[in-house]
């Protein structure tokens, strides 16, 4: 019900926001551009408008940018350099294959089997994971289900287990 009438892919199990930029830096950027996306239970993304397409369109010029991920719980992530695009190929990029795919230092969780992903526990979404996120977010919310920010776990329920993800 978070999501109104649009269609959800079937193996669709939440949703990010993919930010396109043409500096490192927020403040320094003279483009940024934002679309999102359907996060699927293997780790790819789908177009948010048309399902059928498994990358994301971004109207802009050809040229180098950095890729910033966004979950409602988890910490952004940032591509480790600018990614050349050429406006008209679609690029892959996969944070998943090491660390160094993203900027800064230890800025993913290492997963089983070598894979690498988003670090969840930012229930209050301010960029850090501390105990207000457990204090505000979590504790009240115990024992409710459904689409929250609390649900860090992401299984659909509130519980010691959002808690004890950090």
């Amino acid at each position: 019900s978070h999501f109104g009438s649009i269609p959800i892919p079937s193996l669709a199990v939440d949703s990010v926001n993919i930010e396109l930029r043409n500096a490192a830096s927020a403040s320094s950027a003279t483009t940024r551009k934002y679309r999102p996306a359907w996060l699927l239970s293997d780790g790819t993304i789908r177009d948010f408008t048309d399902t059928t397409k498994n990358y994301v369109e971004f109207d802009t010029l050809a040229g180098s940018y950095y890729l910033v991920l966004r979950h409602r719980n988890h910490i952004e992530i940032m591509s480790a350099g600018g990614q050349a695009l050429n406006g008209a190929t679609p690029s892959a990029y996969d944070f998943t294959t090491a660390q160094e795919q993203a900027y800064g230092t230890n800025s993913m969780k290492a997963l089983a089997g070598g894979s690498f992903g988003m670090i969840a526990g930012d229930a209050n979404t301010n960029g850090q994971i501390a105990n207000s996120d457990i204090n505000t977010v979590i504790r009240p919310a115990l024992g409710q289900s459904g689409y929250r920010n609390a649900d860090v776990s992401l299984n659909g329920q509130v519980q010691n287990s959002d808690i004890n993800t950090f």
